[in-house]
């Protein structure tokens, strides 16, 4: 279920823009929205295709809810890898990559609390399978 206070349609315009969604950390993080732009670069690099990543500054009452909105935004953008972090957890969904690479990849992403080093990692992890 995706939570009320979370608008899929401006994720996704965002998302579209450029490929990644950081909030309000942006103010708090100035260059973060660049390095991870440069993550999703990368992603198509090594062939993993059109990855985006949205962060989002809280964690829903119900964790489950990150997976739904993960694949909402993977179904409304057309990207081939979505991946969302917020504080406490994340998702990770793909149409293209197995199930088991990206639970495999997204132990690590959910774990560090350095999201570009995380998306770096994952990104590291999926293309070398």
């Amino acid at each position: 279920m995706i939570p009320e206070d979370v608008n899929i349609n401006a994720l996704t315009d965002e998302l579209n823009a450029d490929g990644v969604y950081i909030g309000s950390l942006a103010d708090e993080y100035p260059e973060m929205e660049s390095k991870l732009i440069e993550v999703t670069q990368k992603a198509k690099e090594q062939g993993i295709g059109d990855m985006h990543i949205a962060i989002l500054d809280q964690t829903p009452a119900h964790t489950a809810d990150l997976r739904d909105i993960a694949q909402e935004l993977l179904n409304h953008t057309g990207a081939d890898l979505v991946l969302v972090r917020n504080p406490m957890s994340g998702a990770v969904v793909s149409d293209d990559v197995s199930r088991a690479t990206l639970e495999a990849a997204q132990y690590h992403f959910l774990a560090d609390p350095d999201y570009v080093r995380a998306s770096n990692f994952f990104v590291d992890y999926v293309s070398s399978t």
